[in-house]
């Protein structure tokens, strides 16, 4: 009787389970943050007060952001793809490549949606399809070859996490000095957030042979560097303050800098992963923080 009262057989559950698993390996809420991102510049920094419909109904634009999310959801599956044996060492109960969905499968997922991105911004504008295929080609190459590189994975990881902001950039073929001020500040909490995370996975950088900062470098000096970055991201604040001098852009500045002395206060405290995951947290809500302050502009 109970078999009868299913809403669904049990093929149409493993479909839903993947589905849902597919959607987590493609990180979709980072996906949904860079596409509000992306729009948030194009209302507020690279239009001048434009009707809200302007920019919610342009067809155009949402095809861009389309473009650039299938392009960021292939790196993420590329990402695990190469990183499995790591991931399986330090979080095996998050690993999904390999146990819910397969590798073959997920390498297909990748050229598909990678195919179907760069010929999304081929229709759109010859200068984004370039910019995509660049993209594409750098988020590969850094699960390939860079990510095992000390530091320069890291700078290469915070750099393509803003890569995709500069998309709207193309499309309107418009930049200027707020996005790279707001570029400049989300590399910085990102390369810091990916150092942090590396100190977080150390027993399995050691296990698979990734030479990261922390692996080359030891904790002590990891620390160092994480306290020299910190300071660094004072600059974009003082820059845009000096270029736009708004009270509720200085209240979001006074929040980030108390943010950051408590995570360098944990920093220092820190060593373990739980702790550094603490310190990741934080970071994290910066950057969406950071995403959110473009609406003070």
């Amino acid at each position: 009787m109970a078999s009868r009262t299913q809403i669904f057989s049990q093929a149409q559950r493993i479909r839903v389970i993947r589905f849902l698993a597919f959607l987590s390996l493609i990180r979709w809420y980072n996906l949904l943050v860079v596409a509000v991102a992306q729009y948030m510049a194009a209302y507020f920094i690279l239009h001048d007060n434009p009707p809200l419909s302007a920019v919610l109904l342009d067809f155009k634009l949402l095809g861009v952001v389309a473009s650039t999310g299938l392009v960021i959801a292939g790196g993420y599956i590329i990402n695990a793809f190469y990183d499995i044996e790591k991931d399986l060492a330090n979080r095996p109960e998050e690993v999904i490549m390999g146990r819910i969905i397969g590798k073959a499968e997920s390498i297909r997922a990748w050229m598909l949606i990678n195919f179907v991105g760069m010929l999304l911004s081929a229709t759109l504008k010859w200068e984004l399809f370039v910019f995509n295929g660049l993209f594409a080609f750098g988020l590969w190459f850094y699960s390939h070859k860079l990510k095992k590189k000390p530091l320069l994975g890291n700078i290469a990881a915070a750099v393509l996490t803003v890569a995709a902001f500069f998309a709207v950039c193309v499309y309107y073929g418009f930049l200027n000095q707020v996005i790279l001020i707001y570029a400049t500040f989300i590399v910085l909490i990102t390369l810091i957030r990916e150092v942090v995370k590396d100190l977080e996975a150390m027993k399995g950088d050691l296990v698979f042979g990734y030479e990261t900062f922390p692996v080359a470098n030891g904790i002590k000096a990891t620390k160092r560097l994480l306290y020299g970055l910190m300071l660094l991201t004072f600059l974009p604040f003082l820059w845009l303050y000096w270029l736009l001098p708004m009270q509720m852009l200085l209240w979001y500045f006074g929040f980030c800098a108390l943010m950051l002395a408590y995570a360098t206060v944990l920093i220092y405290r820190s060593s373990k992963p739980s702790h550094f995951a603490r310190v990741n947290s934080i970071l994290k809500a910066l950057i969406l923080t950071g995403v959110a302050s473009i609406a003070l502009i």
